[in-house]
């Protein structure tokens, strides 16, 4: 594909789950509103041919799609929804596209036109409910993502976060807020930022909001800063999880801001200060730093008090 795009797929009967780096030279906005941009990026990494006599032709370009719209699921996710007619055979392939920072991850069926239309389509609509996915990309990809307020999830759409390169960056939700600049992480476009979604409880309501954030310096290499939110064990879930809530709240290794080494990293991990005195709360946020070799432990423990300085939680 070139330009440090890529596609990743495998397969669930007979369903093709994707993932799309875009090249770095192509817009995300183009990517998500040209249909036949899109599909001819899939067709360079996913070989599709026709039979033609006892030949295997294939193709390099469906074309724009022939249906298209957006589908909206339980939590506000938008899909984009599109199908191209193979009419020497009958068939149809359709394919469900959610935007992301770095590209867009989908599903693609193959099936006849009926089963496509009336069953396939139906489904996946079901189907993209329980699809658990989480955000990531390059502060610079994440600039330009969060731009496009048309194809956002509502919870992305509550969502700011700026940069300067070398200076300084700053991420709001409804949540928290996380600011700090480059003496502590390194800033710049190729910094980067994921998102851990998840499902969970809200009083009565499931709901799928931030339940991590992960943020990396250049390229992936140098110290990651690590926030999550965790919540307080409903009396069905597992004992280890009770047994790790217990290690959060209490501040017990390894909760207890003292760095260890741990298969070529070493790593420190802190109970955010705001529940510091509270013994029992509804939820609690994890501050954590880890980067590899084995690192000077003294230094990590000033460290770490920087970065939860850093975060501040609303809820």
């Amino acid at each position: 594909m070139g330009k440090n795009g890529f596609i990743q797929y495998g397969w669930i009967n007979e369903y093709f789950l994707m993932r799309i780096q875009k090249p770095d030279d192509m817009k995300l906005r183009d990517l998500y509103s040209d249909s036949k941009m899109f599909f001819d990026l899939i067709l360079e990494g996913v070989p599709i041919s026709r039979n033609v006599g006892s030949d295997k032709v294939r193709i390099t370009s469906m074309g724009k799609a022939d249906e298209e719209y957006v589908h909206v699921d339980k939590y506000s996710r938008k899909w984009i929804v599109r199908s191209w007619n193979l009419e020497y055979s009958d068939q149809k392939i359709m394919t469900f596209s959610m935007p992301t920072p770095a590209g867009m991850v989908v599903i693609l069926r193959f099936g006849s036109t009926g089963a496509i239309d009336f069953s396939f389509i139906v489904d996946t609509k079901i189907l993209v409910d329980f699809l658990y996915l989480s955000y990531y990309g390059t502060f610079q990809e994440w600039k330009e993502f969060l731009e496009y307020k048309d194809y956002l999830p509502d919870v992305l759409r509550k969502v700011d976060f700026s940069y300067k390169n070398k200076k300084w960056a700053k991420f709001k939700s409804k949540r928290l807020s996380i600011s700090y600049e480059n003496d502590m992480h390194d800033i710049d476009d190729k910094s980067y930022l994921k998102l851990v979604l998840s499902y969970h409880q809200d009083k009565t309501d499931v709901v799928w909001n931030i339940s991590g954030i992960v943020i990396g310096e250049h390229e992936n290499k140098g110290g990651v800063f690590y926030l999550y939110r965790y919540i307080s064990p409903d009396k069905d879930l597992s004992d280890s999880y009770k047994d790790e809530w217990k290690k959060i709240t209490n501040e017990k290794h390894p909760y207890n801001k003292v760095a260890f080494f741990n298969e070529g990293y070493t790593i420190i991990q802190s109970l955010h200060p705001k529940y510091s005195k509270n013994k029992s709360p509804e939820f609690a946020y994890t501050v954590s730093y880890g980067s590899e070799g084995n690192l000077d432990k003294d230094l990590l423990s000033k460290k770490i008090l920087k970065y939860a300085a850093s975060v501040k939680i609303f809820e």
